[in-house]
């Protein structure tokens, strides 16, 4: 996708609905895709900290997937379920991104 046309949303998992957690995300795909016309999704950072809702980037157990956001489990599951939407996935050091196919990559 060419770089004036990337969208990118932000998202906080915590705060993004009222529920918190990955699965929760998905039923809004969607939503961004369509209707605000989002063409990538950067989650912000998801590591483990103590609580239920921080930002991320304290740095405790970066590598460990925050539990009240639904585990490691979850953000696999949600990472799926963004694939099968046709939204292609990109690493990113501080947790994934979803970029939304354009029609040269349908």
């Amino acid at each position: 996708m060419p770089l004036d046309e990337l969208i990118i949303y932000e998202l906080h998992t915590g705060t993004f609905t009222g529920a918190g957690t990955f699965e929760a995300i998905i039923p809004h795909l969607a939503y961004l895709k369509d209707e605000v016309g989002v063409t990538a999704i950067e989650l912000m950072p998801v590591a483990q900290f103590p609580g239920s809702r921080n930002w991320g980037y304290d740095g405790v157990h970066p590598f460990a997937v925050q539990a009240s956001y639904g585990g490691p489990e979850e953000l696999m599951m949600s990472r799926s379920e963004t694939i099968s939407r046709a939204w292609n996935i990109t690493a990113g050091g501080d947790g994934w991104r979803a970029t939304a196919p354009t029609r040269e990559t349908r």
